[in-house]
Order: structure tokens, then sequence, then C-alpha cells
């Protein structure tokens, strides 16, 4: 088992087909223990038994913003990428501790702010 097997991605993502995208990005990176969750409630449940290394937020939800899911991880120190169109730090100021990846996305700048918040994490 690789180092990078077991480190923990939340992934918060209401659209599957991005999601799945998400996940196959990540896994190409050796990241495979992934938690995935559409809705900020389930996210939320999961992270108060739960501690991941990294995680990818999609900043608008059909239930509103993740906002409470990142500022549950700035509190924690957990890094965390901000996978979204929108400009977030009006949004929610949770955000502004996040790395920004635009969507639409590329495989590699994901992977690039995946690489930097997990560097920040474990140095």
């Amino acid at each position: 088992m690789s180092a990078r097997s077991r480190i923990t991605v939340l992934i918060v993502e209401d659209e599957p087909m991005i999601a799945l995208d998400i996940e196959t990005v990540l896994s190409d990176m050796g990241l495979t223990n992934l938690s995935v969750f559409a809705t900020r409630d389930d996210a939320i449940r999961w992270l108060e038994r739960n501690c991941p290394d990294v995680a990818v937020l999609d900043v608008l939800l059909r239930e509103g913003t993740s906002g409470d899911v990142a500022a549950n991880l700035s509190e924690r120190g957990i890094p965390f990428v901000v996978c979204s169109a929108g400009d977030v730090q009006i949004i929610d100021k949770a955000f502004a501790h996040g790395i920004w990846v635009e969507k639409p996305f590329s495989e590699t700048a994901l992977q690039a702010g995946v690489r930097e918040a997990l560097a920040s994490y474990f140095g």
C-alpha cells in the first residue's frame, strides 16, 4: 500500500459527472481513499466522525453553499481545494482559506491544487 493510498480525501460535489471526474483525476494521482458527498449535511455528518487529509469542495450545491464544510475544515487546519465556477470569496469568507481551481477544470489544474494543499498539510 502506497503512502498516497492512505491519504483520506473528502469530496463535496452535487453534480454526479463532475464528482466522477474528480474521483478519476485523484485516483490517477494514486489517491484512492475517497469519500464523496453530494450535500453539505452529509459531509458535515461524516466530518463529525472522520478527519480527511485534504478536501475538494464545490461551492454552490443544490441546498446552498458548502461554506459550513469549508469553515469546519479551516477550523481544524485541514487544507482544501475550492473547485467552482464563481467568485467564492464574495459568497463566504470561509472559502478564502482554500486553493482555487476554476471549473471547468483540467486534470493538471486539479492535481496541482491538490498537491499544493497536501504540501501545506504535510510540509
